[in-house]
């Protein structure tokens, strides 16, 4: 029996639990070989009490999120160890003590049971893992069960994923959402320093509106694939002399120069950046006369094709590409090209007789 994670990886209403839930009663449906395990973090520790012990108002627990992110890995660790190694453990056998407190919560979402008659089995966890060093503790715990490893990243644009959280009976503060697509560090098959062989398998899953009928069973036929193929490829602990970890280090190092010169990828970035504050302008938002959302989205995508056809001004090329340009100095330079596609539109003045910001 061969095993993978699956992180389902994206902001707040982006469509996560959308995507996974109709992808796991499709493997149900047409994979009767392949188990799937699904657990939702938001489900182990809800909104409400997320947010009462980021803001440390939690009486039932004295512990930091840190601390609590920290029990719930150690939660999916024993909860993995049971389903691999003792599946038919009874309920008073299983160990819970403050390390594992979400175990019990994780086993009632997914309960225990006896997987060894089916060919593959995957754990899909889904949480908005928008930092690198949260994927890390999964892709740790894959080494240690010799399993594979999918990163699954949804990718919504922020306007799409603001408008669905104010319809959540359960929704995120909109700074939060912002902060964290502001914050978002991408997945990379090399992230964790694995070489060729022994790599993590990457998938993106966009959203470009609000149509959550738009992926068809195709999309979920590949999905299954990358899965299949995660499992067939287990993350193993690598024995390297110093001079093979001296090489690979060199090499991860070489890999990130290239990221860091790759001026679309740099570039789309900041429009990103640029976008998402533009959203929490009040002077934007309060001068549209349309769904600023759809247009500020339809505009980074036309900046960016400009930009890929060098139809921007060479003066803003030359300050993409000295790398002592301030990343400030840039996100203002994309912002002017932003607002003046707006202008061009007829939805804001820039720059009117009496200063910025005066309304059509």
């Amino acid at each position: 029996m061969k095993g993978c994670i699956v992180l389902i990886i994206g902001l707040p209403a982006s469509g996560k639990s959308t995507f996974t839930t109709r992808l796991v009663n499709y493997i149900n449906r047409n994979h009767v070989d392949m188990k799937c395990l699904y657990l939702d973090f938001d489900k182990v520790i809800p909104l409400e009490k997320q947010k009462l012990i980021v803001n440390q108002l939690d009486s039932s627990s004295s512990s930091s999120w840190k601390e609590n992110r920290k029990y719930f890995i150690s939660s999916c660790e024993t909860y993995l160890s049971l389903l691999i190694n003792s599946p038919n453990s009874s309920h008073g056998s299983i160990p819970i003590n403050e390390t594992t407190k979400y175990l019990e919560k994780i086993i009632q979402q997914i309960p225990l049971e006896n997987i060894e008659h089916f060919d593959y089995f995957c754990l899909i966890v889904e949480d908005n893992f928008y930092y690198k060093s949260m994927r890390e503790q999964f892709f740790r715990l894959s080494r240690q069960f010799k399993l594979g490893l999918s990163l699954i990243t949804i990718n919504t644009p922020i306007d799409s994923c603001l408008r669905r959280n104010k319809i959540r009976s359960n929704f995120v503060d909109e700074k939060i959402i912002i902060r964290m697509a502001d914050r978002f560090e991408r997945p990379k098959k090399d992230e964790f320093g694995v070489n060729v062989g022994n790599e993590i398998q990457l998938m993106e899953i966009s959203y470009d509106d609000d149509d959550d009928d738009q992926l068809e069973d195709e999309n979920y036929d590949v999905t299954i694939r990358l899965i299949r193929k995660a499992c067939e490829t287990p993350i193993e602990n690598q024995i390297q002399d110093d001079d093979d970890a001296h090489n690979q280090q060199e090499s991860r190092e070489m890999s990130r120069k290239v990221t860091a010169n790759n001026l679309v990828h740099r570039f789309d970035k900041l429009l990103r950046l640029s976008v998402n504050r533009m959203m929490v302008n009040p002077m934007v938002v309060n001068c549209n006369h349309g769904n600023i959302g759809k247009q500020l989205s339809s505009i980074r995508k036309v900046l960016l094709k400009k930009f890929l056809n060098n139809q921007l001004d060479p003066d803003f090329g030359e300050a993409l590409i000295k790398e002592e340009t301030l990343n400030q100095r840039l996100i203002e330079m994309v912002c002017n090209l932003i607002e003046s596609q707006l202008e061009e539109r007829k939805t804001l003045i820039i720059g009117g007789s009496g200063g910025k910001g005066d309304c059509i």
